[in-house]
């Protein structure tokens, strides 16, 4: 991993996008790496983004809006999207030039428009193309319960090595704090090879 490395997490409000961001930043403490998180200004209405930079050389200090919001437009390496229209956005906005955008292959209803616009995993693709970035896409026939999209996420980047120095044990570690019981076994249960 270089000096830093800056991770977004974007999705409808409601999906666990904040969730996501707490289990990514425990994964990052059990991994050993400094991190740090940031709630972003709402880009547009009903939707939620977070930041979460690491770094494996440095303490990070506090974190604050300026540190994140000046660098948005295209600052992320590695961004997650819960539904493909967030996905869409990322690509077109703060994934950085040949970063790795992966997003939960599913649409949410959008809040901010007046008429359902389905977007096209082909799409999304096309608009990473255009910053030479990789498109990664999930999707689980059935997941094992509501909102475990993010989980399903974590686990297939985990399998590919990200973020960098994030392993499935560190998920695991973060999720044990996180959830109890039955849930608990549940999401662990994605994380399994």
């Amino acid at each position: 991993m270089s000096e830093q490395y800056d991770v977004y997490l974007m999705g409808v409000v409601g999906q666990g996008v904040g969730f996501l961001a707490s289990i990514l930043l425990r994964a990052a403490r059990h991994a050993g790496l400094s991190a740090q998180g940031l709630l972003l200004p709402l880009l547009s209405s009903g939707v939620e983004a977070h930041a979460v930079r690491l770094s494996s050389t440095k303490a990070l200090g506090s974190a604050s809006a300026a540190d994140f919001v000046g660098a948005l437009p295209t600052s992320a390496d590695l961004v997650l999207a819960l539904e493909r229209g967030e996905a869409l956005r990322a690509a077109r906005g703060p994934l950085k030039e040949g970063g790795v955008l992966a997003w939960y292959d599913a649409v949410a209803p959008r809040p901010d428009t007046q008429h359902e616009t389905t977007v096209r995993a082909a799409e999304v693709e096309e608009a990473c193309g255009v910053k030479g970035a990789r498109a990664i896409m999930v999707y689980l026939e059935k997941l094992p319960a509501p909102r475990m999209e993010g989980v399903a996420l974590l686990a297939t980047l985990a399998e590919l090595g990200l973020p960098p120095g994030i392993r499935r044990e560190h998920l695991a570690a973060a999720l044990k704090e996180l959830l109890p019981g039955d849930v608990l076994d549940l999401h662990l249960a994605l994380l399994e090879p």
